[in-house]
């Protein structure tokens, strides 16, 4: 493994004067404003600051200064009591208020070992114990949890709220959407505003993709969302939080630092943090008609919460195409069509068990969570395709496909956590984690092609192996606060190393035509091996220095150096058929290191209304290549500005602004340069002398919410601009074979996307209205040759999507209506390609009803038709399912009934358009099928029909009337 030792001369900058002094000039004129407004800024706060240790509240001589805050949401305490006693005292010495910020000061307090007593309505008493020394005592965060039980007791009944914005925070009320008894979290997901789930389980909100889900503010199941939307029962949600996540520095110094993620944090309800409780489900069908293979799926969640620990076991296992966890192989191909009933390419087989816990130690001084996790899957995908290629005025390509693609695969994945508190002023956090998994695979393929109406190319190919991956890595995270407040140094280290090994046969026979009779056969029959590493390390070193009231610099310097080495060799028969003959033309030796550096400089002013950010980075990035006699290596240096605004007009009104660079490196398939000959008709090869691309970002975004009208707008808008874009190039041999290779484009590329989004009551009714308009613009670069010369050509891509809907709920009911829209434009610069306008229309609704005897009746319906499509991808589809379900043993249990596609409707079909060509695929689908099933809930879980297990918040966001909004299905 190879490593490039730091320079911090940022390599030969100066190889190129010119090079050099653009650089300089760039500095120049973008430093040059910002020092002036700085110098500025520097001297009004000069002017106005206080000599204050903490921002907005005085404190003099020997002081006790804390901010207190809740323990899941981060967010201050407004008015709680703290008061300070010694030992031998029967009365408290000191006591105070906490301000808006959760800002508490006891003054005048005696030195020695006090005891601080934290008490509010709502909130558990919380004790804490500190050695107070002379002058400033200055201890940090102090967290404290709610008192379920006594929120509870004071709830406030009405009307609930479904959503509110907290600052970074969006909340939702889970009591304000009906769900059954036997939904998980996904289903719930589906009905929040603003929230989008695609078809793989990929949650969305407000645009931006969710990383992490969170229970209680603790990860559960590290980096899988998939694993809690699917397998936790949605009944135990009290709260959802979509969060704007703080790096896990900006968390420990208080100074936004601008790296965020977007986290959905769950709360529980109160009666769940009791002890154990636990679901445990299946069930089992079949189709209603025409046979089949049997259907069923079990689950089971068992859980312990308290305000310390959390622990979850879990386990998933069906063949309806219900996986439990993420699946890194389930990449899809085209835009996915054909009503509701689309659950994915094929049919799959999974099942998987896991355990996840969490421990908080020592007055929460230190965190340490882990989980492990079994899983696998099985899948079968038929598919038949049809794609028709425009190379020229005069040549058109039809090609007709069909074959099946067999992969199995399991593995087994850890993930953990250390976080420790050293000192009050410094932790230290350590996230190692490992995978290692295994599969094999099996494809067989049958084509032609037809050039205009003449035969060109007809054969088959099949392909089978296996292979073995590993992963580990870990996470390092040092943080350390100094005496003097505002001033913090972090380092972070990241390290990874994977390996991959893969072997198997390649078999295909192609005959290829000339005048419509065959003219010559091609045989491939080949062994081949593949084995690949990468190894990764990365490191980034922060000190953040204060230069006034509130007004912050920060320095950072980050580096990543990252190996990739790949082999691959291939074999042919030999006399005697063994496969010993090395063929040079598909093996190669490959090496690449790409190792990037980034000087970056940051101003950060933060007030209670706005937070301000500016700066800028100089990002060197060298990359080398070397195989094949082919060794190669560059240098560029990319200049970028800073900036990130944050307003806040009021708790309810926010604007965000944010603008950043960043480098992307080419991947080891783009630059290999060895020909994939797996697919006779589609053959790829490298480019080693790619370079990396590099994108601008620019997003906004502006949300209110009206407490009073129970109502939330929100609108965004993002561009991005990227340079050295890496495109395809491709061409077609006169044979029917498609030849692709990459190149980095000097032409502009860029998007631009916008949403609108709007959820509220209409007046005081029962009915809810939800809209959700995306518009989308973007142009591309590929080059596709035409007669002898490769042409480039521009595709603009327009696409337009509209959701309405519309719902009525009270407390035994829940009736939604709504429609969709979605409009497609696509135009080419090569006037051989015809531009494409499609339109795909849906009309949905859903009931649920809750009926004496506990019984609840479900049922959904979804129409989905189209415009501008090829015949026989046009025709309307009608996707409807019912289900009934009853409650047994005193809510202990539910027996439920359902019918999936009664109409038999249902298809997955994809209609993909890129470049010159437009595709067809139809892959095989589950289909009508019925299922029963039964669900037993126990301990906490089984108390939640009994009227124990009331959710509730302060300030009027307790149950009342059903008024949530409509979600997406």
């Amino acid at each position: 493994m190879k490593f490039v030792w730091l320079q911090f001369n940022f390599w030969r900058w100066k190889e190129s004067n010119s090079v050099f002094e653009n650089i300089k000039e760039m500095l120049k004129r973008f430093f040059g404003p910002i020092i002036t407004v700085l110098c500025v800024l520097g001297a009004f706060n000069s002017a106005f600051a206080e000599d204050d240790p903490q921002v907005g509240t005085k404190a003099k001589g020997t002081y006790f200064r804390a901010i207190v805050l809740d323990s899941l949401t981060k967010e201050p305490i407004e008015f709680a009591t703290l008061h300070a006693k010694y030992i031998g005292d029967k009365t408290p010495r000191k006591y105070a208020l906490t301000d808006e910020k959760g800002v508490v000061v006891l003054q005048g307090l005696p030195i020695g070992r006090a005891t601080i007593t934290f008490e509010y309505m709502g909130y558990k008493g919380k004790h804490f114990t500190f050695d107070i020394k002379r002058g400033a005592n200055e201890y940090g965060e102090l967290l404290v949890s709610e008192d379920n039980q006594m929120l509870d007791a004071v709830m406030v009944t009405g009307r609930a709220n479904q959503m509110v914005i907290k600052k970074d925070t969006i909340e939702y009320n889970a009591s304000s959407f009906k769900i059954s008894d036997t939904d998980m979290l996904e289903e719930l997901i589906k009905k929040l505003p603003g929230v989008e789930v695609d078809a793989e389980g990929n949650i969305t909100a407000n645009g931006k993709t969710i990383t992490k889900i969170m229970i209680d503010g603790k990860e559960f199941f590290l980096d899988d969302p998939n694993l809690a939307t699917k397998n936790i029962p949605a009944k135990i949600v009290d709260k959802l939080r979509v969060v704007e996540r703080k790096s896990e520095q900006a968390q420990f110094t208080g100074i936004d630092d601008g790296d965020e993620e977007t986290v959905l944090d769950l709360g529980i309800k109160a009666g769940m943090m009791k002890g154990w409780f636990g679901n445990i489900g299946g069930g089992a069908g079949n189709p209603l008609v025409g046979g089949g293979d049997m259907k069923y799926e079990g689950a089971a969640m068992i859980g312990r919460f308290t305000d310390k620990s959390q622990i979850s076991i879990i386990a998933n296992g069906n063949n309806t195409n219900n996986r439990g966890f993420s699946d890194v192989a389930g990449n899809m191909m085209g835009q996915m069509r054909g009503g509701g009933g689309w659950t994915g390419r094929g049919i799959t087989t999974s099942w998987m068990g896991g355990i996840n816990a969490n421990k908080n130690f020592k007055r929460e001084e230190s965190d340490i969570q882990g989980n492990l996790m079994y899983s696998g899957r099985d899948r079968l995908i038929e598919e038949t395709k049809d794609r028709m290629t425009m190379l020229s005025p005069d040549r058109t390509l039809y090609n007709h496909e069909s074959g099946y693609d067999k992969t199995y695969s399991d593995g087994i994945r850890f993930g953990g956590e250390f976080d420790y508190k050293l000192t009050d002023k410094s932790s230290f956090m350590v996230r190692p984690s490992f995978n290692i998994g295994r599969g094999d695979f099996e494809s067989f393929n049958e084509f032609n092609t037809r050039t205009n109406m003449d035969s060109t190319n007809k054969g088959y190919s099949r392909n089978y192996g296996d292979n073995n991956n590993h992963n580990i890595g870990s996470r390092f995270l040092w943080r350390q606060k100094f005496d003097r407040p505002g001033r913090t140094m972090s380092l972070s280290v990241n390290l990874n190393f994977s390996n991959n090994e893969s072997d198997g046969f390649n078999y295909s026979r192609t005959d290829f035509f000339k005048n419509n009779l065959v003219d010559s056969t091609a045989v491939i029959d080949q062994y081949f091996s593949r084995k690949s590493s990468t190894s990764t390390i990365a490191a980034r070193l922060s000190y953040i220095e204060p230069l006034g009231k509130n007004f912050f610099v920060e320095g950072a310097y980050r580096f990543t150096n990252k190996v990739t080495d790949s082999e691959k060799n291939t074999y042919n028969k030999d006399a005697n058929g063994n496969y010993s003959l090395l063929d040079k033309d598909y093996s190669t030796n490959y090496e690449n290191t790409f190792f990037t550096q980034q000087a970056e400089l940051n101003f950060m002013k933060q007030e209670e209304k706005y937070n301000i950010s500016i700066g800028a980075s100089i990002q060197p990035a060298r990359t080398e290549s070397v195989g094949r006699g082919q060794d190669t290596s560059y240098t560029v240096t990319n200049f970028t500005p800073i900036a990130r605004i944050d307003y806040r007009f009021s708790d309810s009104k926010q604007l965000r602004v944010r603008y950043r660079g960043r480098t992307t490196q080419p991947s080891i398939n783009q630059l290999m340069p060895v020909n994939d000959n797996s697919d006779p008709l589609y053959r790829v090869e490298g480019n080693p002398d790619l370079k990396p691309e590099f994108t601008h970002s620019l997003s906004t975004n502006y949300q209110v919410n009206n407490r009073q009208k129970f109502s939330w707008f929100n609108v965004g808008a993002d561009f991005s601009y990227t340079q050295d874009d890496i495109v395809s190039k491709k061409y077609y041999t006169d044979d029917g074979v498609q030849i692709s290779t990459y190149e980095n484009t000097g032409k502009a590329v860029y998007s631009i996307n916008g949403r609108i989004m709007y959820n509220g009551p209409i007046g005081k009714s029962n009915f809810t209205f939800n809209t959700f308009t995306r518009v989308g613009f973007n142009n591309g670069i590929s080059y596709v040759r035409e007669q002898k010369d490769f042409v480039e050509n521009e595709t603009k891509n327009l696409n337009i999507f509209q959701m309405l809907r519309l719902t009525y709920r009270n407390d035994w009911a829940e009736v939604i209506v709504g429609g969709r829209v979605n409009y497609r434009n696509a135009q080419y610069s090569v006037g051989s390609m015809e531009d494409v306008e499609r339109w795909t229309n849906a009309v949905t609704g859903s009931i649920n009803l809750t009926i004496p005897g506990g019984i609840n009746l479900k049922s959904d319906i979804d129409h989905t038709f189209y415009k501008g499509f090829d015949e026989g991808y046009d025709e309307p589809v009608t996707v409807w399912n019912a289900e009934v379900a009853k409650t047994l043993f005193k809510n202990a249990a539910t027996l439920k009934f359902k019918i999936y596609d009664i109409l038999k409707q249902s298809r997955n079909t994809s209609v993909t358009t890129n470049e010159n060509y437009i595709q067809n695929v139809t892959n095989n689908t589950l289909g009508q099928y019925f299922m029963v099933t039964l669900t037993w809930r126990f301990g906490n879980f089984g108390d939640m029909g009994k009227g124990g297990m009331r959710g509730g918040m302060r300030g009027g966001m307790g149950r009342g009337p059903m008024m949530g909004g409509p979600g997406r299905r």
